[in-house]
């Protein structure tokens, strides 16, 4: 059944400015042992500790695509809830392209087929539209969230940035151009897990996306596709470490977590095209991680890696 586009629009702004409480109202329908450190976000694989990024196996695998959910509560001639989202509230960075899929974790070994951004869309941000208007049937259909193979997972890849001086850096993600996130705080970069072209295989890489993420997000270097060999040099020895994947327990989508260390954050732009950045970066202590766990609106994935991260950095002391 179709809803009015006004009332559809007006769901979808109240979505975008209330995620933080929507998040911590949606965490309470799952098992508290379930959140990391503190935060709303689901541990998926959390790691005794974090893991080089090149001890990861990441291999290939063929699935069937799984179809999109059916909603009641779309606009009227619309028939998907990105094809809602790109002709009522079209965000600046909207389109459809390749994306991995997460299929398997399993000690180490992570395992991904084919996907599609929109997949994401469809999914996840439907599920927390619904949710914010005050229905739970997608929800109570997903009987276990961490059943990758049931529907389609498109993870995206969130790097907690910290320089060798201890600051951190995060963005304000502006709805007028993210599709997904908008109007919280954010780990900068994040972006989804995707090729840059036509490189499928190549690209499945997480030190490689990160690189690329690095450069657009933090350096405002225009949009990478199929970047040469040389490119990736300068990144090949920066420490980058896995801290854990999980889900937000708004859309149920996935984020892998990691943490770089860089020697300086004086290359960061104001702004990009996600949103604004602290440029400076934020001092990397007790009393700022815990502010943007505990009280700032930040993304469930970016408060559990900067709580990931810091309890790690308590552990090695």
């Amino acid at each position: 059944m179709a809803v009015p586009v006004d009332q559809w629009l007006a769901v979808r702004r109240r979505l975008n400015q209330s995620r933080g409480p929507l998040t911590r109202s949606a965490a309470l329908w799952y098992p508290t042992e379930w959140s990391v450190a503190g935060t709303p976000f689901l541990a998926l694989w959390l790691p005794d500790r974090p893991v080089p990024v090149d001890d990861l196996r990441l291999v290939w695998s063929l699935s069937p695509r799984v179809p999109a959910p059916a909603l009641d509560f779309l606009p009227e001639g619309h028939s998907s809830y990105s094809a809602a989202i790109g002709g009522v509230d079209r965000p600046a960075l909207f389109e459809d392209r390749p994306c991995y899929r997460l299929l398997a974790v399993a000690d180490g070994r992570l395992t991904f087929g084919p996907g599609r951004y929109f997949d994401k869309l469809d999914s996840a941000e439907a599920l927390a539209h619904e949710y914010c208007a005050g229905g739970s049937s997608l929800r109570s259909q997903i009987n276990d969230p961490f059943d990758l193979l049931a529907r389609s997972v498109i993870p995206d890849v969130q790097t907690l940035v910290i320089s060798r001086d201890g600051r951190f850096l995060v963005q304000w993600r502006d709805p007028m151009k993210v599709a997904t996130n908008g109007g919280v705080h954010g780990l900068v970069p994040t972006g989804e897990f995707q090729p840059s072209g036509s490189d499928v295989l190549g690209d499945l890489n997480l030190r490689r996306l990160v690189a690329r993420e690095y450069a657009e997000e933090i350096r405002g270097v225009p949009e990478l596709v199929d970047p040469p060999a040389s490119f990736y040099e300068p990144f090949r020895l920066m420490p980058l470490h896995v801290l854990g994947i999980g889900l937000d327990p708004l859309t149920l989508a996935a984020s892998i977590l990691t943490v770089a260390v860089v020697d300086s954050l004086d290359d960061a732009v104001d702004a990009n095209a996600e949103g604004r950045v602290v440029r400076s970066g934020l001092p990397f202590d007790a009393a700022t991680v815990g502010r943007f766990v505990r009280r700032e609106a930040m993304t469930p994935a970016g408060a559990a890696a900067l709580a990931l991260a810091w309890r790690a950095r308590a552990n090695s002391r």
